[in-house]
């Protein structure tokens, strides 16, 4: 079912190998791929599906600039071919990560996938075995159900609706974010594209209001705790830092979407 997936995906006529295939999703993937090669040399054939670039992921994180910093530079220097310089040439060494020691190997594959553009960008300024090899572009995907125009704003209707009982205002637009409430996710861009939204809404006399649905534990609230919250203080269209609400990351994101939110005229986070 994998290998049927990745071949209609793919131009490369994976599933036409005579051979078995290891599919290694990321990192973790690879040790069985070792594991075959040591003890069955020959009997399979591999391909690697780069979800990211963990060293990339690394040096977003850990570095103030986070992404501009990272894509810049990496934009620049691919302006500049003839330098042909790779990632451990600008940002330095990188062997005390186990993470870049195992990607760097994945470069020996038989075949290799990147889930989106940025990845397979990413994968050639590793090295120059990735730079010269071929990488098929491979978008996840996810279910999809036929939705009716009718479904599709009656939809659009209740989220409105739900962001006007938070805010007061009746959007023209309602968009929603959800996701893992971690630093990887950049969810200081979501405010950065409403900051641009809020003027050109203001020329066009219309509103919108950004849901993010994020938690830094996965587990979220109980039931008990967000109906607690909820009567003690009008939870979630109200918040207070300290459990069970705000903690750590989200205390932090609240601060700079109340800081939004003030300074903004037709444009609302919650």
């Amino acid at each position: 079912m994998a290998i049927g997936y990745w071949q209609a995906a793919s131009t490369r006529p994976i599933a036409n190998s005579q051979l078995p295939i290891i599919l290694c999703h990321d990192v973790m993937g690879l040790p069985p791929w070792y594991a075959a090669e040591t003890n069955f040399a020959g009997q399979f054939k591999s391909a690697f599906v780069a979800h990211e670039v963990p060293t990339v992921r690394h040096l977003v994180e850990r570095h103030e600039g986070h992404d501009t910093r990272f894509y810049n530079v990496l934009r620049s220097l691919n302006k500049q071919p003839a330098q042909d310089k790779f990632l451990e040439d600008v940002f330095g060494d990188q062997s005390g990560s186990f993470k870049h020691a195992l990607l760097k190997t994945a470069e020996r594959c038989d075949w290799a996938f990147a889930v989106g553009d940025s990845v397979v960008e990413e994968l050639r300024f590793v090295s120059a075995g990735f730079k010269h090899k071929r990488i098929d572009l491979v978008y996840n995907g996810v279910p999809n159900k036929p939705l009716s125009f009718e479904e599709a704003k009656a939809s659009s209707a209740k989220l409105r609706q739900y962001a006007w009982i938070l805010t007061g205002i009746y959007p023209a637009f309602a968009f929603t974010h959800v996701t893992r409430m971690v630093i990887s996710k950049g969810l200081w861009r979501d405010i950065r594209v409403m900051e641009q939204l809020d003027g050109k809404l203001t020329e066009r006399g219309e509103s919108a209001v950004l849901l993010i649905l994020s938690s830094i534990k996965p587990q979220g609230r109980t039931n008990a705790e967000a109906l607690q919250m909820s009567r003690d203080y009008g939870w979630p269209a109200h918040h207070r830092e300290g459990w069970p609400d705000l903690i750590d990351l989200e205390a932090t994101l609240h601060r700079e979407i109340a800081r939004f939110n003030a300074g903004c005229a037709r444009a609302r986070l919650c």
